[in-house]
């Protein structure tokens, strides 16, 4: 998979892609690419169609102070919802993720994995700096069936209208003093339907205030869109 902006000459191949289990019945996925591993977490719903990617910065196993714990424990218990999720974490060499291009193709990366196992729809997850990197790789990969962007910056956004017709929720504390919760607004104001917006009253950038109730929001979404009555029908 390749950047489709021709200034970004960039392009990164799985060759092998491997998954190890863990004690807690999760898998260490390593996706060796031409580019250096990937890595992520997987967590199954056997039979399940719909998939997330939880974009994350660090490394399995540890957790990251800017993002809620919320975040991984919502990974777990969506398997007993019929979703199937992979938190991938963004190649790095150091505590902050980057070059923006580079955790695109991570997450793209990430699409073609879930789809060689058998997903047939895909949401992608970020969070601020991650928010806009997902609202990217949707915008290149018609793979990717719906978007969450929480306490997005705008730097990456710009193209945001080319996500529709496919679903984006956009999630974002009142009380944010790293991002203002008129990115948020600026993106949803330029995007396509269906979208929804959801600003949370008391909450700051990493949610920490309102654990509970980003979770309730991101599950009720979540299984709409990629949950096992999602596919009824189909």
């Amino acid at each position: 998979m390749q950047l489709n902006n021709p200034a970004d000459e960039v392009e990164l191949q799985i060759y092998r892609a491997g998954v190890q289990e863990r004690e807690d019945g999760s898998y260490l996925v390593t996706m060796n690419t031409s580019r250096g591993p990937i890595l992520g977490e997987l967590y199954v719903s056997q039979g399940s169609k719909g998939a997330v990617i939880w974009s994350a910065s660090g490394r399995p196993g540890t957790s990251n102070p800017r993002r809620p714990s919320v975040y991984a424990s919502l990974a777990q218990e969506l398997t007993q919802e019929g979703i199937t999720s992979l938190r991938l974490f963004f190649r790095t060499s150091g505590g902050e993720p980057g070059p923006f291009q580079e955790c695109v193709l991570d997450i793209l990366g990430g699409v073609s994995f879930l789809k060689g196992i058998g997903a047939a729809k895909i949401c992608v997850v970020g969070h601020s700096f991650s928010a806009a990197v997902v609202i990217k790789a949707a915008t290149l990969s018609p793979k990717i069936d719906a978007v969450v962007a929480i306490a997005s910056q705008l730097y990456g956004t710009y193209e945001v209208e080319q996500i529709a017709p496919r679903p984006l929720l956009l999630v974002h504390g009142l009380e944010d003093d790293v991002l203002d919760h008129l990115s948020s607004r600026m993106i949803y104001d330029k995007a396509g339907e269906p979208k929804e917006a959801i600003y949370v009253e008391g909450a700051g950038h990493s949610f920490r205030e309102k654990p509970e109730e980003i979770k309730d929001i991101l599950r009720r979404w979540l299984t709409e869109q990629m949950g096992t009555g999602a596919f009824e029908g189909t």
